[in-house]
């Protein structure tokens, strides 16, 4: 979706979640549902838990900053860079 398009639906009250945090979810449905990875006890649970954080994350930090999901999402990356290039060297 266009940032202008969801810029829009925010202005209407409604949310978008960006694809970049929500198809998570989606691969890791297919990766059960044909095969590729044996489910685990209480698959679909663990899943949504496992996604939980990051979404409740991206949305507090949108409402912090008073912005929509989409930049909320990246914020965590870009406060980790710095951590990532310590680690593993500068990748840019």
């Amino acid at each position: 979706m266009p940032p202008a398009a969801e810029e829009r639906l925010a202005e209407r009250g409604m949310t978008v979640l960006p694809d970049v945090v929500v198809n998570v979810g989606t691969y890791a449905s297919r990766w059960t549902l044909f095969g590729d990875v044996a489910p685990a006890p209480g698959g679909v649970g663990v899943q949504r838990r496992s996604m939980r954080e990051p979404v409740e994350l991206m949305l507090d930090r949108a409402a912090a900053d008073g912005t929509t999901p989409r930049p909320a999402a990246h914020s965590p990356v870009d406060d980790r860079l710095p951590l990532i290039a310590e680690h593993y060297g500068c990748h840019w």
